[in-house]
């Protein structure tokens, strides 16, 4: 699944949207849109610094700086946490797995599968909702769960870029044995980076299942600020 902190605000909604004729052919999608969802190949890489405040059993404040131009295993640096100081190195572990300073807006999602409709927005914005695609090095388990998901972005049609974005489950899901996911709210505010591409400012995500009989509810919320371009380092670690 998408690291918690990649994903951010729109109100979080099962997609409800005017009608409109439904289409899995691109061609004639708008082109502010095709353009909206279009992977680059080689995306802008960014160090910055992130706060992320999870609310769960308990709430965890955490401070850091990715910076992907360092090698891997050496990219997260954790400024300061209000978690248990003896999980500081699973908590690097974890943000080092996903520390590749790709911070574009819908970097959550891999495409779309088909257009669902459009509305016009407020201030020259158009809103699209759509079937998702999971990313492309997606597993099989984030895989069901995008099959099972609505997606809305906001596109400011002057700029064509992407203002906000927001998904949701649209029924319960299992995507691994003994794990059964409620409900699962993706969404993000986006600005332009430093190359004009959107990049996102904040993201959310909130999930509520149960996990081996055990309840599972946590919110996530991560800011992201002081934006540096960067090239991505070594592809080993140094021991």
């Amino acid at each position: 699944m998408p690291a918690p902190r990649r994903l951010a605000p729109l109100a979080i909604l099962v997609m409800t949207v005017l009608p409109s004729p439904a289409t899995a052919d691109p061609g004639t999608w708008p082109a502010s849109f095709r353009g909206a969802i279009a992977s680059p190949a080689a995306p802008a890489l960014y160090a910055y610094d992130f706060t992320d405040r999870t609310v769960g059993d308990t709430v965890t404040v955490t401070r850091g700086r990715i910076d992907p131009s360092r090698p891997k295993g050496q990219r997260v640096t954790i400024f300061e946490t209000t978690g248990d100081r003896d999980s500081l190195k699973r908590l690097d572990q974890r943000y080092e797995r996903d520390a590749d300073g790709d911070i574009r807006c819908l970097r959550s999602f891999g495409g779309a599968d088909r257009l669902v409709g459009d509305r016009p927005g407020a201030d020259g914005e158009r809103i699209f909702s759509f079937q998702p695609l999971p990313r492309r090095a997606a597993g099989s388990e984030e895989k069901q769960v995008y099959r099972r998901m609505s997606a809305e972005i906001l596109v400011d049609e002057s700029s064509g870029l992407v203002r906000s974005f927001s998904a949701s489950l649209t029924q319960p899901v299992r995507p691994f044995i003994g794990v059964n996911l409620e409900a699962m709210d993706l969404s993000g505010e986006c600005r332009p980076g430093p190359d004009g591409t959107p990049v996102l400012s904040s993201a959310r995500t909130r999930m509520k299942g149960a996990a081996f009989g055990q309840s599972l509810s946590f919110d996530v919320v991560q800011t992201i600020s002081n934006l540096t371009p960067v090239t991505p380092g070594p592809a080993t670690a140094r021991n």
